[in-house]
């Protein structure tokens, strides 16, 4: 089961990707000299995309789920992540989060929501 920061935040129907960033290459060139300096200034770390429905019985307990999301966007709060393939990942913190516009009532009485959010990985 996926969490952050030792909790399950992320409802139903998650899909996670995490995909490394490309290394950042400067280029340099200079005059009289028959060539280019290539300089690698390292990889920019990983990301992890997520995409689910976040639920709640009633609007409001829908809301307050997404108001969580917020908090921890803002916050910037820095945590484990474990994937729902099972790898742990020790310091990310919640970079984006969006809602979709569209909310989605169920037979049983609750609501559902699509969201997709992106976790940057600090190591």
């Amino acid at each position: 089961m996926a969490t952050f920061n030792g909790q399950n935040i992320f409802d139903s129907a998650v899909i996670m990707v995490t995909r490394s960033q490309p290394a950042q290459i400067q280029t340099n060139s200079y005059p009289m000299i028959n060539g280019l300096e290539t300089v690698n200034l390292g990889s920019r770390g990983r990301i992890t995309e997520v995409q689910g429905y976040l639920s709640g019985a009633s609007v409001q307990a829908l809301a307050a789920r997404a108001g969580l999301w917020r908090n921890l966007m803002e916050s910037a709060v820095t945590g484990p992540l474990v994937t729902t393939d099972g790898t742990l990942f020790p310091y990310v913190y919640l970079a984006a989060f969006q809602e979709s516009d569209r909310l989605l009532s169920t037979a049983g009485g609750g609501y559902l929501r699509a969201y997709s959010a992106t976790f940057v990985h600090l190591v």
